[in-house]
């Protein structure tokens, strides 16, 4: 079988930025596979001054399907932890340009065309979804939450503080960015106070 072993259509790398799998799953690197139908996990160790990625297990992937409609593409990382897989869910993939004149012009080609798929990968436990709403927190709050875990709420407290431009949050910022304990947390703190 061509391919095998091989990637011949990776796409949607996304860095795993929350810690609901548990510390083993951190700085997971998930590389979506449509042509082999399966999600790929790469584990990413520092290496010099980049970082090196390497299979987390032999002879495995994170996601495989016999269903040849499964086209996973992306990835993001909610709120509450999970993984959401968008899959295309197309019968082809292939574009027509690379296709026999009869074959581009079957209706099989389009089949799926109003179709797609979300997945919600939790770890096995489960996970409770959660709904935050972020944009009704006051600053200070805002501010705290450059420092979770989930790299959502950092993200999201960031854009909002840059969005609101208050003049109560630069204080705020600056002793995050001057002492607080965690380097991501001082980070963001730097980069809001330049948004800003």
């Amino acid at each position: 079988l061509s391919g095998v072993g091989e990637f011949t259509s990776a796409c949607g790398l996304t860095l795993y930025t929350a810690g609901a799998f548990g510390a083993g799953f951190r700085n997971s690197l998930l590389v979506a596979e449509p042509a082999h139908n399966l999600v790929h996990r790469d584990k990413l160790a520092p290496h010099g001054s980049t970082f090196r990625a390497s299979r987390t297990e032999e002879k495995t992937e994170f996601i495989a399907s016999e269903d040849p409609w499964f086209r996973p593409v992306n990835f993001y990382v909610g709120p509450d932890g999970a993984i959401y897989l968008l899959d295309y869910y197309r019968l082809v993939i292939e574009h027509p340009e690379w296709m026999s004149q009869a074959r581009s012009n079957d209706q099989e080609l389009y089949a799926g065309r109003d179709k797609g798929r979300i997945y919600r990968i939790t770890p096995e436990k489960g996970l409770a979804f959660t709904h935050p709403r972020l944009g009704d927190m006051p600053v200070d709050k805002l501010v705290a939450s450059l420092a979770q875990d989930n790299a959502w709420y950092r993200r999201t407290a960031q854009r909002l503080l840059v969005d609101r431009r208050a003049a109560e949050a630069v204080p705020l910022l600056e002793a995050m960015a001057a002492s607080h304990a965690s380097a991501l947390a001082r980070l963001h703190a730097l980069w809001t106070l330049e948004g800003m």
